[in-house]
């Protein structure tokens, strides 16, 4: 009998490099690429190291841990699907990663974030399910709730069709790419 494979996602750089998340199979999980989790900390190699991120929409919760592993100082994690949060939980917990974090369950758009943290953030990872047409949601919910200031850096990953840089029109794009089946950018206030 052949055992069954649980999928993982990689950790590609940091102190937690080379180390495998677990995670359950849906259809609706679609972690973010080894790929696309190294172009995007390319990008972001000047600016993580003590950054205190924000990773809306957590799924595995690999984007934030691989701020934690390339010197993040702390990740604010929201994952609405309980089997996920249990999960995240754990790895952050084999990781020995907790005190860095902290990990709410529920919907991003109707947790009340200011309320849940005392500083802006440097860092918000913005991955929310495809085809739900709720970026532009998020986005008004991150800027009614005062959550960012002139130098926080968003990242946005998105279906491919989906123009991300008319959702963020008042923001500029730094940097973006697009791949077989995503949209992802890093942008900044203007």
């Amino acid at each position: 009998m052949i055992k069954k494979r649980t999928p993982k996602v990689r950790i590609v750089g940091g102190k937690f490099r080379g180390s495998n998340i677990p995670f359950d199979f849906s259809s609706r999980l679609r972690p973010t690429s080894n790929k696309t989790r190294e172009i995007l900390f390319n990008w972001l190699m000047h600016d993580v190291t003590n950054a205190n991120c924000l990773d809306l929409f957590s799924g595995t919760g690999a984007l934030g841990i691989e701020a934690i592993s390339r010197g993040a100082k702390s990740v604010f994690f929201i994952e609405e699907d309980k089997m996920l949060y249990k999960q995240l939980h754990l790895n952050l917990k084999k990781l020995n990663a907790l005190k860095q974090t902290k990990i709410m369950n529920g919907d991003a758009l109707k947790i009340p974030l200011k309320a849940s943290n005392e500083t802006k953030y440097d860092i918000i990872f913005l991955d929310p399910p495809f085809k739900k047409n709720i970026l532009k949601r998020t986005y008004n919910k991150l800027m009614e709730e005062d959550l960012i200031y002139k130098e926080t850096l968003i990242y946005v990953e998105a279906e491919k069709d989906l123009q991300i840089e008319k959702v963020f029109e008042k923001w500029k794009m730094l940097k973006s790419k697009i791949t077989d089946q995503t949209n992802f950018g890093l942008f900044k206030l203007k």
